[in-house]
């Protein structure tokens, strides 16, 4: 089994502003994508639902 890839917080905000800067500009998806990211990386936070 392959090693699972990790992230450097630094790395995680990367992503997180990359697909904020999505959701804003409208790009189909990103909410989902932001919103799975943010479930990851805040463990108190909410399991995302489907809209």
């Amino acid at each position: 089994m392959p090693d699972p890839i990790v992230r450097t917080p630094e790395e995680l905000t990367e992503l997180e502003n990359a697909w904020a800067a999505a959701f804003e500009e409208g790009t189909p998806g990103a909410g989902a994508v932001l919103d799975l990211i943010l479930w990851l990386t805040d463990p108190g936070l909410d399991p995302p639902m489907p809209s």
